[in-house]
């Protein structure tokens, strides 16, 4: 076999001892070149041997690399599939739970999704959920710039089989969707002529969903809560994520209350968060709108918690504690370096040229915040709520339970592909994070969640995000000004909710940023 290893040559690698990431005193050393390719149960080899051996290389360069040659050089399925797990063995924080398979039965992505525990919670949900890979450059690209493809509107599955309900949750501006008139709340009759709610032929609906190439064209057809009709076309295109979509203050007969819509934790967050903040330095409370916040950069999440907190409660408290698996007690076994905790970042650290590394973050000072959640409130927005309350700041929940995801991982990529595979829990200052199964207002019917101060309230799609008689802003505004909650509805009146999102991550800086996507649903017959 004509196979690349690290090292200058086998011999070099057996003296060297290669092995990265892995737990190197504990990593056996192969006899020879084909011991490596002999699948014995239990036995693995440091994934070092095989990264970059491609079935299918990448050429040229990498855009995202300094234009770097692409490391990947020729070899087989199997090369991806011994990599992917001797990984996941090295790093998996519950590698001790998945099933040693045979890695030439299956193509690679099939064999990554079997690399995974198959426990349960203590409700009975899957442990992970979390376990998934996007193509490298589709990743980057939305991880740097929070660019993605589409026509810049967020669609909330609430019944996706005939009789079908698909409502619009978010509209990016000036998006196509956004240019066309789409606005958050109305519901698609018909795409491409084909009726969304009975029709049968799904293939049509998928298709006009989820456009495959930029510049695609379909018709959709719309309507809105007062039941008047759009009928648009809409093309596809390259769009350009708004992390912090609205910022307002609201005068109240107890002062001012300031309102953030948080969107994701990428890149360009940082500075727009900053800006943010900036304009309610006068507020006597915030209401933090995360609702459909999947997570991303545990540096951005660090950073929001001191803006909130400020530096008088904050200082020399750790905002985020990593735990690995057991391997690694006392290492990162990703950066190598002994672990440190994520303290409450004071200063930016200059994720974008909008905001130069260094610079002083802005302070509220605020013992109390107010957080806007669903079920899609998931990673690095449930590190702020964690991280807030080990600082000992009050947190309110308003909305739902959240996704339940005290987990990170480092996006690793190899032929292309990059892949999310849990690797750390997370814990706040007081060295808790047992919030698998989320965070739940107090008064949510049949809570499965860290039961939190709060209101339970449903998605309000008939009124616009910000918006003060928007349900969710309503009840934390009602709760704030009489201490009380809405009513809740009864569990058979309820047909807001949304399809959950299964694709949610964290990433620790420097590592890449990320676009808080969800993956398209698909309609059934």
């Amino acid at each position: 076999m004509k196979k690349k290893l690290l090292c200058t040559g086998l011999v070099a690698c057996l003296l060297n001892a290669c092995g990265g990431s892995g737990n190197d005193s504990d990593i056996p050393i192969p006899e020879n070149e084909e011991a490596l390719y002999i699948w014995e149960e239990g036995v693995y080899y440091a994934s070092d041997y095989y990264k970059d051996l491609c079935e299918v290389p990448r050429t040229g360069n990498d855009p995202f690399n300094n234009y770097q040659p692409y490391p990947d050089e020729a070899g087989d399925y199997f090369d991806e599939n011994f990599w992917l797990r001797s990984w996941v063995n090295e790093l998996y924080l519950w590698y001790d739970e998945v099933d040693d398979s045979d890695p030439y039965l299956h193509e690679p992505q099939e064999y990554f999704d079997r690399l995974k525990t198959t426990e349960t919670t203590a409700s009975g949900t899957n442990k992970d959920d979390f376990h998934f890979t996007v193509d490298t450059f589709e990743y980057l690209t939305n991880s740097v710039s929070g660019v993605s493809f589409g026509y810049g509107m967020q669609l909330a599955f609430i019944q996706s089989s005939a009789p079908r309900e698909v409502r619009v949750y978010d509209v990016v501006p000036g998006s196509p969707a956004d240019l066309a008139g789409v606005m958050r709340g109305m519901a698609i009759q018909s795409i491409d002529d084909e009726d969304l709610i009975y029709g049968s032929n799904v293939d049509v609906l998928n298709r006009g969903i989820s456009p495959e190439e930029q510049g695609e064209r379909h018709k959709f057809v719309f309507k809105s809560y007062d039941d008047e009709t759009l009928s648009v076309e809409l093309e596809s295109a390259s769009i350009t994520e708004i992390p912090v979509k609205y910022t307002r203050v609201v005068e109240t007969d107890s002062g001012k209350v300031g309102y953030i819509h948080f969107n994701s934790h990428n890149y360009p967050a940082e500075a727009a968060l900053n800006t943010a903040f900036s304009m309610l330095l006068d507020v006597e409370d915030l209401v933090l709108d995360l609702r459909y916040n999947g997570g991303g950069l545990l540096a951005i999440a660090a950073e929001v918690g001191f803006m909130i907190a400020g530096e008088d409660v904050t200082k020399d408290l750790d905002f985020y504690k990593q735990q690995f698996n057991d391997k690694y007690p006392n290492r990162n076994p990703v950066t190598g370096q002994p672990l440190q905790a994520v303290p409450f970042l004071k200063r930016a650290q200059g994720f974008t040229d909008d905001l130069a590394a260094g610079t002083q973050l802005t302070q509220l000072f605020l013992p109390r915040v107010y957080i806007l959640a669903t079920e899609d409130t998931c990673s690095a927005s449930e590190a702020i709520i964690n991280g807030l309350r080990g600082a000992g700041i009050d947190v309110y929940l308003i909305g739902s339970t959240t996704c339940g995801k005290p987990y990170g991982f480092y996006p690793t990529d190899n032929c292309g592909t990059t892949y999310f595979s849990i690797q750390f829990a997370g814990v706040n200052n007081d060295g808790f994070g047992d919030y698998a199964n989320g965070f739940s207002p107090q008064n949510e019917p049949a809570a499965k969640g860290v039961v939190l101060p709060g209101c339970y309230v449903e998605d309000d799609f008939s009124k616009q995000l910000g918006d003060p008689e928007e349900g969710l802003f309503a009840a934390a505004l009602q709760l704030r000004a009489a201490g009380t909650c809405p009513a809740v509805p009864d569990a058979a009146a309820t047909k807001n909710k949304r399809a959950k999102a299964n694709t949610s991550f964290d990433e620790v800086a420097p590592i890449q940023g990320r676009k808080a996507y969800l993956e398209n649903m698909v309609l059934q017959p």
